[in-house]
């Protein structure tokens, strides 16, 4: 409760006592708040009570001293979290949507910190979790911040609708190929796989990390992936059936061959149960696109 003005991001509400009136603030945007999380992370500290606060660092993390913070730059807030930005240096995330059981982004990100030691994905730094009996649940988690000039899908967007304009514009003589916004798009699409193959790599070398094990495939994996693909090629068969009069030229016509073809594509899908593989089974990110890249 506070009669101090604040900007309106940091407003979540007005409040009355009696003839008092007030604001309640979103405490992501007080420096007081970030700091004192950030002090308990950076220590380790475990804070207790009926229940317990555990904040735990990364060796990223510990390896500095915590510096003063200056500046907060508060991020627009989404559904589930409010993020700041600390000096341009740290990212740390508040979640407001609290579900019980391990974070992937805590798991995952302090295995790509401390574990793989993955160099190319903003560096994990620490967390804080409610810890309730055997139930946990995570209440914050601290990122590097890096700096950028938007995310992979902004730039990669822009870089294709610049590439289709010089498209119009050019002349026959003239060959796309060569241009150097042409090359450049190529590169970075290299760099884009490139990466996501070493974050793979990463994932497939914790053998003795548990839940990172990789292991083996199973007859039993393959029947649930070639059931699951059923279940949806039955699904997109229905759903083609019923609605591809409402559709535009020339979807309706290609709808159609599918239609036609369905006895083949079940089958083909259906010989799925007997395939064997010699691969393994291994974590991925499960939030890896290029929206967040």
């Amino acid at each position: 409760y506070t009669e101090i003005d604040k900007g309106p991001a940091s407003v979540l509400a007005a409040v009355r006592r009696g003839a008092r009136e007030g604001v309640l603030l979103d405490a992501t945007t007080e420096p007081e708040f970030i700091s004192a999380v950030l002090a308990k992370i950076h220590a380790s500290e475990t804070v207790a009570d009926a229940n317990q606060i555990e904040f735990r660092a990364t060796a990223g993390f510990t390896a500095n001293p915590l510096p003063e913070i200056k500046n907060i730059t508060a991020i627009a807030r989404e559904q589930s979290n409010s993020s700041v930005i600390v000096d341009n240096k740290l990212v740390v995330k508040v979640l407001r949507r609290i579900t019980a059981g391990a974070h992937p982004e805590i798991e995952v990100g302090r295995f790509l910190a401390d574990v793989a030691h993955f160099q190319n994905a903003p560096l994990f730094l620490g967390s804080a979790e409610l810890v309730e009996g055997d139930s946990r649940s995570a209440l914050v988690v601290v990122h590097e911040f890096i700096e950028n000039q938007g995310d992979a899908w902004s730039v990669t967007a822009n870089g294709l609708d610049r590439l289709v304009e010089e498209h119009r514009l050019t002349t026959v003589a003239e060959s796309i190929a060569e241009s150097l916004e042409t090359a450049s798009m190529v590169q970075r699409i290299r760099q884009i796989g490139r990466r996501t193959a070493e974050m793979h790599l990463a994932f497939a070398r914790g053998t003795d990390t548990p839940g990172f094990e990789p292991e083996p495939i199973s007859a039993d994996d393959v029947a649930r992936w070639t059931d699951a693909s059923l279940a949806r090629a039955r699904t997109v068969f229905n759903l083609l059936r019923h609605h591809r009069s409402e559709l535009a030229d020339p979807v309706p016509q290609l709808a159609q061959t599918l239609l036609d073809h369905h006895d083949a594509i079940v089958r083909h899908i259906e010989s799925g149960w007997n395939a064997h593989y010699d691969g393994l089974k291994i974590r991925h990110h499960g939030d890896f696109h290029l929206g967040q890249g």
